[in-house]
């Protein structure tokens, strides 16, 4: 089965780190993560820039794998109406 990931930051925190990602954990990594080592994962999906600033700072270095930048779901992204994230967002049920 193919599994598809997503990331999003916590924008609650003063220190905006992403969230279920332990990143002193990552930083100490030698290694690929073992998720990436025991499941079929074909793409990885951020919720916004942010998470996407903090991917590509911490989790790509280790990984190697690009991740597709989807439109932040927060109430905050008014730029974006529920029909338009629907649209965007979308794209993820073909790896579902």
């Amino acid at each position: 089965s193919v599994m598809a990931a997503w990331l999003s930051s916590a924008s609650s925190t003063s220190t905006r780190c992403p969230r279920h990602i332990d990143t002193q954990q990552l930083r100490a990594m030698r290694i690929r993560p073992p998720i990436l080592e025991n499941s079929d994962i074909a793409k990885i999906f951020v919720n916004g820039k942010t998470a996407e600033k903090y991917y590509n700072k911490y989790i790509f270095p280790k990984i190697r794998k690009t991740a597709v930048c989807l439109p932040s779901t927060s109430p905050a992204n008014a730029a974006y109406s529920m029909e338009r994230l629907v649209e965007r967002w979308s794209v993820i049920k073909e790896f579902l």
